[in-house]
């Protein structure tokens, strides 16, 4: 009887290595009916069977213990990486919501004013005059374009602008993109057309283009360098450039914000934006 059983466990205990290479399995194999007469040297058939199910058993035991601390092992990195992706999720998330909000509030504050040309006005004499003299120095460095921009927009302008408008409160920011693409290529350089690159700049955010967006706010600042839409253009070039993921580019343009425009809002907005950026970072 026990002739029989020492091949057969033999047979159990070398069964994980049944595809092995031939020769080491037949070494394993004979070095295990080895140890399998001496286990069962001296004892009855069934002590002897009793003593091989209990060695069976531990055998098994200890290679579903290495299977479990291998799927915890697992589990635990799966666990790390959708932290990381969830973290993500939300700031992408909470950008978006801040990108739709701000909207918002610049066609409400559109509605609520008298008309363009005196929004526009009033908020170049309320600019300070310490400000205005940094953004004349940092004009002055960038090169920008000397051009012309005509004090008035023309009556299909403005027609063509205020159409832009209705198309925004109505939150059709697909049609609206095409507008201002139109509007742009139509009034490269009227009253209106800095406040389209703004406006443009924006919707390419919010569509995930911040290529496109880098180019509309550099072509407002570079050729525009007098208009009140500027200092925004400035903040908004900053998101753009963290958005395209190049972390130093923004923490150094929204640095150049709060220089240039020190208790402003955008240079709230700009620090509120940095110290996100350096928490991320972290």
């Amino acid at each position: 009887m026990k002739k029989i059983l020492f091949p057969f466990l033999s047979l159990v205990l070398l069964a994980p290595m049944a595809f092995a290479d031939d020769n080491a399995s037949e070494q394993v194999y004979g070095d295990t009916r080895v140890a399998a007469v001496k286990l069962c040297d001296g004892l009855s058939t069934s002590d002897c069977l009793n003593v091989l199910q209990r060695q069976i058993a531990y055998i098994n035991q200890q290679n579903t213990s290495s299977q479990i601390q291998d799927l915890q092992s697992q589990i635990a990195d799966l666990k790390g990486r959708l932290d990381t992706v969830e973290h993500n999720y939300q700031q992408l998330t909470d950008q978006i919501k801040t990108q739709y909000a701000d909207l918002d509030k610049r066609l409400q504050d559109l509605s609520a004013a008298k008309a363009p040309a005196a929004a526009a006005t009033a908020a170049a004499i309320e600019q300070d005059k310490g400000t205005e003299k940094l953004e004349a120095n940092e004009r002055a460095m960038e090169q920008p374009q000397k051009q012309t921009v005509a004090t008035s927009p023309s009556a299909d302008e403005e027609k063509s602008y205020q159409k832009i408008l209705g198309v925004l409160k109505k939150k059709d920011y697909v049609r609206a993109t095409k507008m201002l693409q139109d509007f742009l290529t139509k009034y490269p350089h009227n009253f209106y057309t800095a406040n389209a690159h703004l406006w443009l700049g924006d919707l390419y955010l919010l569509e995930n283009q911040p290529d496109s967006a880098v180019a509309e706010y550099q072509a407002l600042i570079l050729s525009f360098p007098k208009s009140d839409k500027v200092s925004m253009a400035q903040l908004k070039l900053g998101f753009a450039f963290a958005d395209q993921n190049n972390i130093t580019k923004a923490q150094s343009q929204l640095r150049k914000v709060i220089r240039l425009y020190p208790g402003t809002k955008v240079a709230k907005l700009a620090k509120a934006r940095l110290d996100q950026l350096k928490g991320s970072t972290k």
